[in-house]
């Protein structure tokens, strides 16, 4: 009797242990108020880094303008005008300056600059890797380029990491709520991390229970027939 008891602790044992990390997963679940108050950037506030574009269009010599790559030095080198320094330039100064440069060549230019600056996606998205944007999209626009989330994405606890900023954001409750992505303004360098879901859950769990209360049973009924088969020799 006293081997039956331990038994059957030890399935009681066995079945709390599975359930505790079900139970943490739960607690990790992002809650109704894990959607952080993003703030709108325009982009004449967006800067742009080594690595990133520009996309430049000159009226009314369209042979000015195209797509120019920021070098390491933080310059692109531009029809005309040369040299020109962008990195932590805002835009509208970068446009005002273009504009005098060309208006020694043409009369009144109209100059339109739009940033093209890369962002990482990684996890459980279709298509992970580096992508070229501009501000005009919002997460789910990357996420969107990237593929799509896959089967295994957990919507609930997507994540913007940029330096010394870790930003979560449950895309599944925005999307239910028909929330505004467009405020979810991006970054050039930005990383959006998208984590599977966890493996464990209430089905595992059961499962895992079943099997080892079956594995008990089946130890206990062994004990009883081979305490049937020797019986004490001193009742």
């Amino acid at each position: 009797m006293a081997g039956t008891a331990r038994i059957r602790i030890a399935v009681l044992t066995v079945a709390v242990t599975a359930l505790i990390p079900l139970e943490e997963a739960r607690a990790q679940t992002p809650t109704g108020n894990d959607n952080p108050p993003f703030q709108s950037v325009q982009q004449e506030d967006v800067t742009l880094q080594p690595g990133d574009g520009l996309q430049i269009n000159v009226w009314p010599d369209g042979s000015l303008g195209g797509q120019f790559v920021v070098e390491e030095t933080g310059n692109v080198y531009l029809p005309f005008l040369g040299s020109v320094h962008v990195v932590g330039m805002p835009l509208h100064r970068l446009r005002d300056q273009l504009r005098a440069g060309y208006a020694e060549v043409m009369k009144e230019p109209v100059v339109t600059i739009t940033p093209l600056f890369r962002v990482g996606v990684m996890g459980a998205v279709r298509g992970p890797g580096t992508y070229t944007i501009d501000p005009t999209f919002d997460l789910l626009d990357v996420i969107q380029q990237a593929g799509g989330f896959t089967d295994r994405a957990k919507q609930s606890d997507v994540r913007i990491v940029r330096p010394g900023e870790v930003l979560k954001y449950n895309v599944q409750r925005a999307l239910e709520e028909g929330a505004d992505l467009g405020e979810l303004t991006l970054r050039s360098g930005d990383n959006i991390v998208v984590p599977n879901k966890s493996s464990f859950n209430v089905q595992t769990a059961i499962g895992f229970f079943n099997f080892a209360v079956t594995t008990a049973l089946l130890i206990e009924s062994l004990i009883d027939r081979s305490s049937n088969n020797n019986p004490d020799p001193n009742p």
